[in-house]
Protein backbone atom coordinates (compact mmCIF):
# COMPACT_ATOMS: atom_id res chain seq x y z
CA UNK A 1 0.00 0.00 0.00
CA UNK A 2 2.96 2.63 0.79
CA UNK A 3 4.49 2.11 -2.61
CA UNK A 4 0.99 2.39 -4.93
CA UNK A 5 0.75 5.84 -2.97
CA UNK A 6 4.48 7.12 -3.47
CA UNK A 7 3.53 6.59 -7.17
CA UNK A 8 0.27 8.85 -6.78
CA UNK A 9 2.28 10.71 -4.82
CA UNK A 10 5.16 10.94 -8.02
CA UNK A 11 2.66 11.52 -10.73
CA UNK A 12 0.14 14.46 -9.33
CA UNK A 13 3.44 16.08 -8.40
CA UNK A 14 5.52 15.68 -12.00
CA UNK A 15 2.78 16.40 -14.16
CA UNK A 16 3.37 20.21 -14.35
CA UNK A 17 1.23 22.01 -16.83
CA UNK A 18 2.98 24.51 -19.35
CA UNK A 19 0.57 25.68 -22.35
CA UNK A 20 1.06 25.67 -26.09
CA UNK A 21 4.42 24.08 -25.86
CA UNK A 22 4.87 20.76 -27.90
CA UNK A 23 5.32 18.20 -25.57
CA UNK A 24 7.54 14.73 -26.29
CA UNK A 25 8.55 11.56 -24.59
CA UNK A 26 12.13 11.41 -23.37
CA UNK A 27 13.60 8.05 -22.26
CA UNK A 28 16.08 8.16 -18.90
CA UNK A 29 17.59 4.77 -17.24
CA UNK A 30 14.82 2.76 -18.55
CA UNK A 31 11.83 4.74 -17.73
CA UNK A 32 9.78 7.42 -19.92
CA UNK A 33 9.58 11.08 -19.02
CA UNK A 34 8.30 14.01 -20.85
CA UNK A 35 9.97 17.63 -22.03
CA UNK A 36 9.47 20.03 -24.62
CA UNK A 37 11.53 20.99 -27.16
CA UNK A 38 14.25 23.21 -25.27
CA UNK A 39 14.23 19.75 -23.34
CA UNK A 40 12.84 21.19 -20.02
CA UNK A 41 11.70 18.06 -18.04
CA UNK A 42 7.77 18.41 -17.37
CA UNK A 43 7.22 14.91 -16.36
CA UNK A 44 9.64 13.04 -14.61
CA UNK A 45 10.44 9.71 -15.66
CA UNK A 46 8.02 6.90 -14.49
CA UNK A 47 6.24 5.43 -17.69
CA UNK A 48 7.09 2.16 -18.41
CA UNK A 49 6.34 3.54 -22.26
CA UNK A 50 5.33 7.01 -23.70
CA UNK A 51 4.91 7.57 -27.57
CA UNK A 52 4.87 10.98 -29.54
CA UNK A 53 1.93 13.04 -29.39
CA UNK A 54 -0.97 12.26 -31.77
CA UNK A 55 -3.83 14.76 -32.09
CA UNK A 56 -2.66 16.41 -28.97
CA UNK A 57 -2.21 13.71 -26.86
CA UNK A 58 0.27 11.02 -25.93
CA UNK A 59 -0.22 7.93 -25.41
CA UNK A 60 1.96 6.45 -22.14
CA UNK A 61 2.37 3.26 -19.81
CA UNK A 62 2.08 2.85 -16.15
CA UNK A 63 1.91 -0.28 -14.05
CA UNK A 64 0.82 -2.50 -17.24
CA UNK A 65 -2.25 0.06 -18.32
CA UNK A 66 -2.42 2.31 -21.02
CA UNK A 67 -3.57 6.25 -20.94
CA UNK A 68 -3.00 9.85 -21.75
CA UNK A 69 -1.32 13.03 -21.41
CA UNK A 70 -2.35 16.19 -23.02
CA UNK A 71 -0.09 18.73 -24.16
CA UNK A 72 -0.22 20.24 -20.79
CA UNK A 73 1.54 17.42 -19.28
CA UNK A 74 -1.92 16.92 -17.28
CA UNK A 75 -3.53 12.75 -17.83
CA UNK A 76 -6.11 13.37 -19.63
CA UNK A 77 -7.88 9.83 -19.82
CA UNK A 78 -6.94 7.74 -17.22
CA UNK A 79 -4.63 5.00 -17.13
CA UNK A 80 -6.36 1.97 -16.98
CA UNK A 81 -6.55 0.18 -20.33
CA UNK A 82 -4.80 -3.20 -21.17
CA UNK A 83 -4.33 -2.04 -24.58
CA UNK A 84 -4.42 1.40 -26.58
CA UNK A 85 -3.53 2.68 -30.15
CA UNK A 86 -2.75 6.21 -30.65
CA UNK A 87 -5.04 8.76 -31.34
CA UNK A 88 -5.79 9.62 -35.41
CA UNK A 89 -8.75 11.47 -36.23
CA UNK A 90 -9.54 12.11 -32.58
CA UNK A 91 -10.21 8.62 -32.44
CA UNK A 92 -8.47 6.02 -30.55
CA UNK A 93 -9.15 2.21 -29.94
CA UNK A 94 -9.05 0.44 -25.90
CA UNK A 95 -9.17 -2.61 -24.88
CA UNK A 96 -10.08 -3.67 -20.91
CA UNK A 97 -10.29 -7.28 -20.46
CA UNK A 98 -12.19 -8.59 -23.27
CA UNK A 99 -14.09 -5.36 -24.06
CA UNK A 100 -12.75 -3.36 -26.69
CA UNK A 101 -13.92 0.06 -27.88
CA UNK A 102 -13.14 3.22 -29.21
CA UNK A 103 -12.48 6.70 -27.68
CA UNK A 104 -12.73 10.12 -28.04
CA UNK A 105 -9.76 12.50 -27.21
CA UNK A 106 -11.73 13.91 -24.41
CA UNK A 107 -12.02 10.11 -23.15
CA UNK A 108 -15.57 9.37 -24.08
CA UNK A 109 -16.93 6.26 -26.29
CA UNK A 110 -17.02 6.91 -30.01
CA UNK A 111 -19.68 5.72 -31.59
CA UNK A 112 -19.99 5.14 -36.01
CA UNK A 113 -17.57 3.60 -38.27
CA UNK A 114 -14.29 4.63 -37.98
CA UNK A 115 -12.06 5.18 -41.44
CA UNK A 116 -8.61 6.40 -40.59
CA UNK A 117 -6.03 7.31 -43.17
CA UNK A 118 -2.42 9.22 -42.92
CA UNK A 119 -2.10 12.59 -44.45
CA UNK A 120 1.78 12.61 -45.59
CA UNK A 121 3.05 13.21 -49.04
CA UNK A 122 3.61 9.17 -50.93
CA UNK A 123 5.25 9.01 -54.11
CA UNK A 124 4.89 5.98 -55.97
CA UNK A 125 8.44 4.62 -57.56
CA UNK A 126 8.87 4.21 -61.07
CA UNK A 127 11.40 4.58 -63.97
CA UNK A 128 9.43 5.90 -67.32
CA UNK A 129 8.98 3.87 -70.14
CA UNK A 130 11.64 6.66 -71.85
CA UNK A 131 14.37 5.22 -69.69
CA UNK A 132 15.49 1.37 -70.89
CA UNK A 133 17.76 -0.92 -68.52
CA UNK A 134 20.02 -3.36 -69.37
CA UNK A 135 22.82 -5.14 -67.89
CA UNK A 136 26.09 -6.35 -69.03
CA UNK A 137 28.84 -8.32 -67.26
CA UNK A 138 26.30 -7.88 -63.89
CA UNK A 139 26.42 -3.90 -64.30
CA UNK A 140 23.44 -1.59 -65.20
CA UNK A 141 23.70 0.75 -67.29
CA UNK A 142 20.60 2.38 -69.51
CA UNK A 143 19.00 4.11 -72.54
CA UNK A 144 17.21 7.24 -72.90
CA UNK A 145 15.73 9.30 -75.64
CA UNK A 146 17.66 12.38 -74.20
CA UNK A 147 21.27 10.43 -74.24
CA UNK A 148 22.68 11.88 -77.75
CA UNK A 149 25.82 12.89 -78.73
CA UNK A 150 25.59 16.09 -81.14
CA UNK A 151 27.45 15.83 -84.72
CA UNK A 152 28.13 19.77 -85.53
CA UNK A 153 29.10 18.62 -88.96
CA UNK A 154 26.02 17.75 -90.05
CA UNK A 155 23.67 18.75 -87.15
CA UNK A 156 22.12 15.61 -86.30
CA UNK A 157 21.64 14.20 -82.31
CA UNK A 158 23.04 10.74 -82.41
CA UNK A 159 21.25 8.36 -79.72
CA UNK A 160 23.72 7.65 -76.81
CA UNK A 161 23.69 4.89 -74.11
CA UNK A 162 24.79 5.35 -70.50
CA UNK A 163 27.39 2.48 -69.84
CA UNK A 164 26.80 -0.06 -67.62
CA UNK A 165 29.11 0.80 -64.31
CA UNK A 166 25.80 0.64 -61.88
CA UNK A 167 25.62 -2.02 -59.24
CA UNK A 168 22.06 -1.65 -59.21
CA UNK A 169 19.55 1.18 -59.56
CA UNK A 170 16.90 1.93 -57.40
CA UNK A 171 13.63 4.40 -58.47
CA UNK A 172 12.53 6.93 -55.89
CA UNK A 173 10.52 8.22 -57.76
CA UNK A 174 9.20 8.58 -61.48
CA UNK A 175 12.04 10.66 -61.68
CA UNK A 176 14.51 10.25 -59.34
CA UNK A 177 16.94 6.94 -59.05
CA UNK A 178 19.54 6.09 -56.42
CA UNK A 179 22.34 4.50 -58.45
CA UNK A 180 25.20 2.42 -56.74
CA UNK A 181 28.85 2.29 -58.35
CA UNK A 182 31.80 0.06 -56.28
CA UNK A 183 29.73 -0.38 -53.14
CA UNK A 184 29.08 3.62 -53.20
CA UNK A 185 25.55 5.32 -54.28
CA UNK A 186 24.56 8.92 -55.61
CA UNK A 187 21.51 10.36 -57.13
CA UNK A 188 20.26 10.90 -60.58
CA UNK A 189 17.00 13.00 -62.12
CA UNK A 190 15.45 12.43 -65.33
CA UNK A 191 15.65 16.07 -65.51
CA UNK A 192 19.46 15.83 -65.74
CA UNK A 193 19.71 12.72 -68.68
CA UNK A 194 20.25 15.22 -71.35
CA UNK A 195 23.31 15.13 -74.07
CA UNK A 196 25.80 13.03 -73.81
CA UNK A 197 26.56 10.40 -71.47
CA UNK A 198 29.85 10.98 -71.02
CA UNK A 199 29.03 14.13 -69.83
CA UNK A 200 26.52 13.24 -67.29
CA UNK A 201 28.34 10.39 -65.95
CA UNK A 202 31.51 12.76 -65.02
CA UNK A 203 28.66 15.15 -63.33
CA UNK A 204 27.61 11.98 -60.64
CA UNK A 205 28.80 11.90 -57.10
CA UNK A 206 28.80 8.60 -55.02
CA UNK A 207 29.07 9.32 -51.11
CA UNK A 208 26.53 6.99 -49.70
CA UNK A 209 26.75 3.78 -47.84
CA UNK A 210 23.17 3.26 -48.46
CA UNK A 211 19.44 4.53 -48.29
CA UNK A 212 16.14 2.63 -47.02
CA UNK A 213 12.59 3.80 -48.02
CA UNK A 214 9.75 3.90 -46.08
CA UNK A 215 6.42 2.75 -46.46
CA UNK A 216 3.88 5.34 -46.63
CA UNK A 217 1.38 3.27 -43.85
CA UNK A 218 -2.04 4.04 -43.15
CA UNK A 219 -4.57 3.51 -45.59
CA UNK A 220 -2.35 4.94 -48.60
CA UNK A 221 0.12 2.76 -51.20
CA UNK A 222 4.17 3.61 -52.00
CA UNK A 223 6.86 5.38 -50.21
CA UNK A 224 6.99 8.06 -47.73
CA UNK A 225 8.48 11.35 -49.46
CA UNK A 226 11.31 11.28 -46.70
CA UNK A 227 14.23 8.52 -46.35
CA UNK A 228 17.19 7.91 -44.79
CA UNK A 229 20.84 7.94 -45.68
CA UNK A 230 23.95 6.48 -44.81
CA UNK A 231 27.39 8.12 -44.77
CA UNK A 232 30.16 6.77 -42.78
CA UNK A 233 28.44 4.14 -41.09
CA UNK A 234 25.96 6.88 -39.70
CA UNK A 235 22.44 7.51 -40.93
CA UNK A 236 20.50 10.99 -41.54
CA UNK A 237 17.22 12.09 -44.07
CA UNK A 238 16.51 13.17 -46.59
CA UNK A 239 13.14 14.83 -48.70
CA UNK A 240 13.21 16.55 -52.27
CA UNK A 241 11.74 14.47 -55.29
CA UNK A 242 13.85 16.32 -57.73
CA UNK A 243 17.42 17.14 -55.33
CA UNK A 244 17.37 15.31 -52.89
CA UNK A 245 19.66 17.07 -49.91
CA UNK A 246 20.27 15.97 -46.70
CA UNK A 247 17.98 17.54 -43.83
CA UNK A 248 19.06 15.72 -41.12
CA UNK A 249 22.49 15.00 -40.75
CA UNK A 250 23.45 11.67 -40.68
CA UNK A 251 24.80 10.99 -37.01
CA UNK A 252 22.09 8.18 -35.96
CA UNK A 253 23.20 4.54 -35.31
CA UNK A 254 19.81 2.89 -36.35
CA UNK A 255 16.60 4.88 -37.51
CA UNK A 256 12.94 4.43 -38.40
CA UNK A 257 9.79 5.95 -40.32
CA UNK A 258 9.72 10.18 -39.84
CA UNK A 259 5.95 9.60 -41.70
CA UNK A 260 3.95 10.46 -38.51
CA UNK A 261 6.24 13.64 -37.67
CA UNK A 262 8.58 11.57 -35.14
CA UNK A 263 10.98 9.23 -35.33
CA UNK A 264 12.96 6.72 -33.18
CA UNK A 265 16.37 7.09 -33.38
CA UNK A 266 19.86 5.01 -32.14
CA UNK A 267 21.69 7.96 -31.22
CA UNK A 268 24.45 5.95 -29.33
CA UNK A 269 24.90 2.50 -28.62
CA UNK A 270 21.48 0.87 -26.91
CA UNK A 271 20.52 4.23 -26.08
CA UNK A 272 17.12 5.30 -27.91
CA UNK A 273 14.61 8.79 -28.04
CA UNK A 274 12.39 10.41 -30.50
CA UNK A 275 13.15 12.94 -33.14
CA UNK A 276 10.75 15.45 -35.48
CA UNK A 277 11.17 16.45 -38.95
CA UNK A 278 12.94 19.17 -38.14
CA UNK A 279 15.75 17.69 -36.23
CA UNK A 280 14.79 18.38 -32.83
CA UNK A 281 15.86 16.03 -30.30
CA UNK A 282 13.83 15.26 -27.66
CA UNK A 283 17.01 12.89 -25.73
CA UNK A 284 19.38 14.30 -23.14
CA UNK A 285 23.00 13.00 -24.79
Amino acid sequence: MKQLLLLVFISSQSLVAQQNALLVPFLNNGLWGIMDVDKTILVCPQFEEAYPPKNGMIRVKQAGKYGFIDQSGNIAIKIKYDEASDFQHGIAKVRKGKKEWSIKTDGTKHEGIIAICGTHYCMRPRIRETLVLYQEDGKYGFTHENLYILDTIHDVKIPDTFPAIFDTLIPITHQLMYVVKNGKGGFMHEGSIRGPALRIQSSLTFEYDDIHLFDCGFCHEGLNDIFAVKKNDRWGYARDIFHPNVFIETKYLTVASLADGFAWVEYETDKFGYIDRRGNEYFIR
